[in-house]
């Protein structure tokens, strides 16, 4: 079965596969983001975020869904038809599988060669495997071209987006999955060499002093000295939680509170700087907890 080249039909298979790949990924995400440490801040509540910022998220949803179709998709499915086209043309479907790994495994080598910090193999390779099931489904939709099976597809992805979001609530709500909360800590736990990795160093000794020795100042995120010195610190339980937060007197250093974070084999110790909704951390660990 050959079949012809549309770009309309391009466009919109691919927005169709883009919208619930995304919405997809975006439900396994984040059930899997809240059983783990955040990076930083709390973000603000999903509910605010929707009511104010849907119709400016939606827009640029939108416009980079078309600008994936675009650079990504339709290249990918206009070669599939060259090449089906010139081996035969007899329902060579398999093409666009092949095409749209070897398109995939060039996006991710090349960001992979640009990336200036290590990259684990697995990340890699399920980076790579869902880069290529975006860019079959679209070339597979306009292969086999029918609107109803458009709408077919619609539907199945509305209930795959669905039924995720679904398992993800059940698996919380009964206790098979479990919501991060920061460790608690004790005094003894906390009494040691505490580390920024640059130099910096906080001293917790078990009587309740505290030394400071090179940490950075920071002047929203831009850090603008260093501080010094001796004082005291204590372990204070944050009002209607039970998160923990350790305070630290020092004449001449800034930043007084520090947030609990971390697991209960690595914890550690962080204060926001910056711009809070970009989640910017000045973190200690405690030096032999190793990375």
């Amino acid at each position: 079965m050959e079949w012809e080249f549309s770009y309309s039909r391009v466009i919109k298979a691919s927005m169709v596969v883009l919208v619930f790949a995304t919405a997809l990924v975006g439900v396994v995400g984040t059930a899997y983001g809240l059983a783990r440490e955040p990076l930083g801040a709390v973000p603000p509540s999903p509910v605010a975020v929707l009511i104010v910022g849907f119709p400016v998220l939606a827009a640029w949803y939108a416009v980079c869904m078309l600008i994936v179709s675009h650079l990504l998709v339709l290249p990918t499915v206009w070669l599939t038809g060259v090449l089906e086209r010139r081996s035969g043309g007899r329902g060579r479907w398999w093409w666009s599988p092949l095409v749209a790994a070897a398109v995939s495994l060039a996006l991710v080598a090349a960001g992979v060669a640009t990336s200036p910090d290590p990259v684990r193999l697995p990340s890699v390779t399920w980076l790579w495997l869902l880069l290529t099931a975006v860019l079959t489904g679209p070339a597979l939709l306009c292969r086999w071209w029918d609107p109803h099976r458009l709408t077919r597809a619609a539907r199945w992805g509305t209930g795959l987006v669905a039924g995720s979001a679904l398992l993800a609530g059940l698996a919380y709500g009964t206790g098979l999955l479990e919501l991060y909360r920061p460790p608690t800590v004790t005094p003894e736990m906390l009494a040691g060499t505490w580390s920024d990795g640059s130099g910096g160093t906080l001293r917790l000794a078990a009587d309740g002093g505290a030394t400071a020795s090179g940490l950075d100042e920071h002047d929203f995120d831009e850090a603008v000295g260093e501080c010094g010195g001796q004082g005291t610190w204590r372990i204070r339980q944050c009002r209607g939680s039970s998160e923990q937060s350790v305070d630290v007197s020092i004449s001449g250093c800034s930043g007084e509170s520090w947030s609990v974070g971390g697991t209960e084999g690595r914890v550690t110790l962080y204060r926001l700087i910056g711009d809070p909704d970009l989640w910017d951390v000045y973190e200690l660990r405690k030096s032999g907890d190793g990375g």
